[in-house]
């Protein structure tokens, strides 16, 4: 197997392995954050029971820009 075939492998296991949630109130102010403009979501790989913050993203309505926006939360 060459690096490249690997990377293909490696992307799939991980799209596989994503969880997406889509985000219709934030549980908290998020910084630069704009609801108006933007949709949330939160993101985690399968990976069970998990404690702490969350990551975030937000997706552009009007360009479809993707921005991750950190960890928020515990």
């Amino acid at each position: 197997m060459n690096k490249k075939d690997a990377e293909i492998l490696a992307r799939s296991f991980l799209t596989e392995s994503l969880e997406l949630e889509y985000c219709a109130k934030p549980p908290q102010a998020i910084y630069g954050f704009n609801q108006a403009e933007e949709y949330l979501f939160t993101f985690q790989l399968d990976r069970g029971l998990s404690f702490g913050g969350s990551p975030y993203l937000a997706v552009s309505k009007e360009s479809g820009e993707v921005r991750y926006l950190g960890f928020y939360g515990e």
